[in-house]
């Protein structure tokens, strides 16, 4: 019986995992290298995963996190419908390397590529009307 309900727990888990969590996940990977840190590594995965998916927990940028790195890690971190696909997020960093390969003494601390990537709303709510307009291709 505890069998069956863990099976069902994870079928339920399974069809809630989307391309979208995976980009969620992403944005942790880049936190993850950036920081050199674990993420949360006060907490336990099962409050993790609760505070992530019920109460909007999500992890605050390193201090010394280059502009672009930072934007596209929090663009990551929106509700799902305001977070870039992979396609986008691929585009973003292909023309941040050509845009670094024509501006040899352009740097990630001076930020470099910062405008490459929508402006959305960073603090896990709702982009405003005038942001949403920007975005055409978040989904």
């Amino acid at each position: 019986m505890i069998a069956c309900g863990l099976d069902s727990r994870l079928d339920i888990c399974a069809r809630l995992q989307t391309r979208l969590t995976d980009v969620h996940s992403f944005g942790v990977i880049m936190w993850e290298m950036i920081a050199r840190e674990q993420p949360f590594a006060d907490l336990h995965a099962m409050a993790v995963m609760y505070q992530v998916g019920s109460e909007g927990l999500r992890l605050k940028p390193p201090d010394d996190c280059p502009p672009f790195w930072r934007k596209l890690m929090t663009a990551c971190w929106q509700p799902p419908k305001l977070r870039p696909t992979f396609e986008q997020i691929f585009k973003y960093i292909c023309d941040v390397k050509r845009f670094a390969a024509a501006n040899p003494h352009a740097t990630f601390a001076g930020g470099m590529g910062e405008e490459l990537i929508p402006d959305v709303a960073l603090d896990g709510q709702d982009a405003p009307a005038t942001a949403a307009a920007n975005i055409g291709g978040f989904r």
